[in-house]
């Protein structure tokens, strides 16, 4: 989500050229290939998700042979989309902000269909029900509500007004180094202890950041309000008509042909003289290439898989991450919500302070219709409910818990939820961002390796993506080249 005024694509760069056909989940992407690893290569790229295809890009136009190994069956690590039957279930509630200021680089955020979620949320309270919490300008039946409710508590105001202002009209640099303490620190510090923070704005950003107990970075959570209030002030975050899929495959698609090889899992990296080998397996045994080798050699090597599988591969204890799961429900008959419907709605009750509380829940139907198959619009809504944690071994309970959760918080009855038609359990949804967080943190390891992700950068797509083109610009150092233009 933050601004990264050091990498590549600041002020006066040229931004990439008209971006090709979104791609519907499990449909094809151009340059993909499903088997097969050649010999060799200059770099080979460990992990296809945005941080590795933004290396991969970045690396375009210097005259490398680049190669990029991803174990599973697409590109996009955790930003995946399923489709069953022509419903879309993204893998985690998930939304793209077009205020991230990398974007420009990789795609032209137009050309994905961007379905907006109105600006506002609904917050169920116990023995109070549910208010919702809109601009009252675009929303001036809520204005009544709102002012009931007992939650524009003017000290809270006050410090959401202080928290705003400093996350806007602060330099980033001057963010990413300030003092740092855990979020829920800094908003008491802020003097936002009251019940819009407990009931509205705490549940909001505790599904945001899967932290229950406020102990990621200010310095992150500064981040992460500047982009909404950007957001906010200009084009609101939203889901691609082809789902969050459509935003790796169209980063994919610029790769020249064969870069992407699916279904190779790379088991060690190890030194070879001057270079790296890479062993490489996939779910039926040793790769085998076009020279009958079964490893792959390598002048550099760029580890961008997850933090925990980076960890592995390097040798080193793998990094703290945050799970969360996500239960898709496609009801038989539309909610009937009112004004509210489209709305993320949260629980003022303090439920996102346990394990498997909801943290939020949304019909994502009503601002993403692009999300149903057409004859199912307006007939029927899908539903994504995410909570803390993973479902554990009484998945059944489990699952019974989020419907009923999820029906408490919507004000319906949980059989109205309808069947559930995707369950994502992400048990390494987000790397821990504790403080004191080095935003950026080295991703040139000095010996022919660099490592890419959010968790050398922030827990987001920004992140993600920013660390990428810092990982090319750095081989590209390493190698002694002239950098792409």
């Amino acid at each position: 989500m933050p601004a990264d005024p050091s990498a590549p694509g600041g002020p006066g760069s040229v931004r990439a050229p008209g971006v090709p056909s979104v791609h519907a989940p499990g449909g094809p992407v151009a340059h993909v290939a499903r088997s097969g690893v050649p010999a060799a290569a200059d770099v080979v790229v460990v992990g296809a998700g945005l941080a590795g295809l933004a290396s991969a890009r970045g690396l375009m136009g210097s005259g490398l042979d680049v190669v990029v190994l991803e174990a599973g069956d697409a590109v996009g690590g955790r930003v995946r989309t399923d489709s069953t039957d022509g419903v879309y279930a993204d893998r985690g509630f998930q939304l793209l902000n077009p205020a991230y200021p990398v974007l420009p680089w990789f795609l032209d955020v137009d050309d994905l269909g961007l379905q907006a979620l109105p600006a506002g949320v609904a917050t169920t309270r116990p023995g109070t029900g549910t208010t919702l919490l809109a601009d009252p300008v675009r929303e001036p039946a809520a204005l009544p509500g709102m002012l009931r409710s007992g939650l524009l508590d003017a000290r809270d105001l006050l410090g959401v007004v202080r928290l705003a202002l400093r996350a806007v009209l602060s330099p980033v640099r001057r963010l990413e180094d300030a003092p740092d303490v855990g979020w829920h620190e800094a908003f008491d510090r802020a003097g936002l202890t009251g019940p819009l923070r407990r009931q509205v704005v705490e549940p909001f950003l505790t599904g945001t950041l899967a932290d229950a107990e406020g102990s990621t970075s200010r310095r992150y959570v500064d981040l992460v309000l500047r982009s909404f209030v950007l957001a906010a002030l200009g084009r609101p975050p939203g889901l691609p008509a082809g789902g969050m899929q459509a935003l790796p495959d169209t980063v994919a698609s610029f790769l020249p042909p064969d870069t992407v090889r699916t279904g190779v899992r790379v088991d060690a990296v190890t030194p070879t003289g001057d270079a790296w080998t890479l062993s490489t397996s996939t779910a039926d045994g040793p790769v085998t290439g076009a020279a009958g080798e079964q490893q792959l050699r390598a002048r550099c090597v760029v580890l961008a898989a997850e933090a925990s599988t980076t960890a592995a591969l390097l040798q080193r204890p793998a990094p703290g991450e945050r799970a969360l799961t996500t239960v898709w429900h496609l009801t038989p008959e539309p909610l009937p919500l009112g004004r509210r419907a489209p709305y993320l709605h949260v629980d003022g009750g303090g439920a996102h302070r346990r394990r498997l509380g909801l943290v939020n829940t949304v019909v994502v139907s009503r601002s993403a219709p692009s999300y149903l198959p057409a004859p199912l619009r307006g007939g029927r809504d899908l539903v994504a409910t995410s909570v803390l944690g993973t479902l554990g071994e009484d998945r059944a309970a489990a699952l019974a818990h989020v419907r009923g959760e999820a029906a408490r918080v919507l004000g319906v009855p949980p059989a109205l939820l309808g069947e559930e038609v995707a369950v994502h359990e992400v048990p390494r949804a987000l790397p821990r961002a504790e403080p004191p967080l080095a935003v950026r943190r080295p991703v040139d390891l000095t010996d022919g390796r660099f490592v890419v992700g959010d968790h050398r950068d922030t827990p987001s797509i920004q992140g993600a993506l920013v660390s990428g083109r810092r990982g090319a610009a750095a081989v590209v150092r390493h190698l002694g080249l002239t950098p792409p233009r």
